[in-house]
């Protein structure tokens, strides 16, 4: 574990050897989620990401989101 220094601009910098390992590019977005009361995790992937390999990969729409919409919309019976 690398100890790091929070700037007075509230900034950090990630040691090398983690930033080659997870190959974290400049300007790269990085997403944190709080653990707890002390602790946080930075991530690579976004929450919706990572919901999507939580749940195996799958996409319930297929390949076009809006055609899959489209279809919901004609399936509902208006009374």
């Amino acid at each position: 574990m690398s100890p790091v220094t929070v700037s007075t601009k509230y900034q950090m910098v990630i040691p090398l050897e983690i930033r080659k390992e997870m190959s974290i590019k400049p300007g790269q977005a990085l997403y944190a989620h709080r653990i707890n009361a002390t602790d946080f995790v930075i991530s690579t992937k976004s929450p919706v990401d990572q919901m999507h390999d939580l749940f195996g990969g799958t996409k319930i729409w297929g390949d076009d989101p809006m055609e899959y919409l489209k279809e919901l919309r004609e399936d509902r019976v208006l009374i």
